[in-house]
């Protein structure tokens, strides 16, 4: 059984013939008085592609303007950090101000992960805060080291122990030393 094949070489010729035989009779329609024709087909392809063109432009311009929005809004902390520290800040202090022994635990939580996130972001190395601290007594860290600590052994007797009662002087100064904390790292 022949199987078929391609052969280029009667491609090509094929092709040849194609334009060869044809050549002679598409100059001899451009140099005949068919520019009339020709010319309503170069107006009519402007009336349709010119308005295509001006179209696609401006979806492009609009699409372009909105992926430089959500490329700058990846940015944003780095834009306006104070902003954004501030409203994480605030989140805790109004969690703080609540005379709900829950949110003063959740106050305690979030500052202990944001601690995490300002160690990390100064340089220490670790897995968990108390790696992370570790690694900043061995550089002689800095200011507020014993303030942190001492903030997240807080947190670590609400993760850790059952039942335990925080009175909302200890989340007032487990938030204070945390404070002291994100301070001395930049953070805040």
């Amino acid at each position: 059984m022949n199987e078929p094949f391609l052969n280029l070489k009667s491609v090509f010729y094929l092709i040849y013939q194609l334009f060869s035989g044809t050549a002679d009779s598409l100059f001899s329609f451009f140099s005949s008085a068919n520019w009339a024709v020709i010319q309503g087909y170069a107006i009519l392809a402007e009336i349709i592609l010119i308005p295509a063109l001006i179209y696609s432009t401006y979806k492009l311009l609009q699409i372009r303007k909105r992926q430089k929005e959500e490329y700058l809004n990846l940015f944003k902390v780095a834009m306006e950090p104070e902003k954004v520290n501030r409203q994480w800040w605030d989140d805790i202090a109004n969690h703080i101000a609540s005379e709900n022994e829950a949110e003063w635990k959740l106050a305690l939580i979030d500052s202990d992960k944001i601690l995490e996130d300002a160690l990390r972001e100064a340089g220490y190395a670790g897995v968990g805060v108390g790696e992370l601290l570790k690694d900043a007594e061995a550089k002689h860290g800095f200011n507020s080291l014993q303030d942190a600590w001492e903030a997240h052994k807080t947190r670590n007797r609400i993760a850790h122990e059952s039942g335990f009662q925080l009175t909302k002087h200890e989340a007032k100064n487990a938030v204070e030393r945390y404070k002291r904390a994100f301070q001395d790292l930049g953070y805040l």
